[in-house]
């Protein structure tokens, strides 16, 4: 049985919310990340959260970024192989409006051949 979880991660303008209860994740970033290297921030997180979810079924929201530079889609990338590789049921949910439609696209191409990983864009709020 997998414990509930709390944890915050923030860099910048950056926040990473993860919360687990009876084995349902969601890891919600909020902000903006738009570092240079992203990835020396992200790719420790990336590896915790993937040993913390193993048995958790794991919803990423990107939904309340308000922007990612292009240099946090490799880290982002790194996230859903190894979600995929530890085989962790995970749904990436993007917004499908403006700046986010080009990382929606990008990310549903990508896990097109993944079998745990799949991406949603859900309709902006106005």
């Amino acid at each position: 049985m997998t414990s509930d979880l709390n944890l915050k991660f923030e860099q910048g303008g950056l926040t990473i919310l993860v919360t687990r209860t009876r084995g349902n994740a969601v890891v919600t970033w909020l902000g903006v990340s738009d570092s240079r290297n992203p990835g020396a921030f992200l790719n420790p997180i990336v590896q915790r959260l993937v040993d913390e979810l193993k048995d958790s079924s794991v919803t990423v929201d990107f939904t309340r970024m308000e922007f990612m530079n292009s240099s946090t889609v490799a880290p982002i990338i790194n996230l859903i192989k190894r979600l995929n590789a530890n085989r962790i049921e995970a749904v990436i949910l993007f917004k499908n409006d403006d700046w986010q439609r080009t990382h929606l696209r990008c990310m549903q191409t990508i896990t097109r051949v993944l079998k745990h990983v799949r991406v949603e864009g859900r309709e902006a709020s106005t």
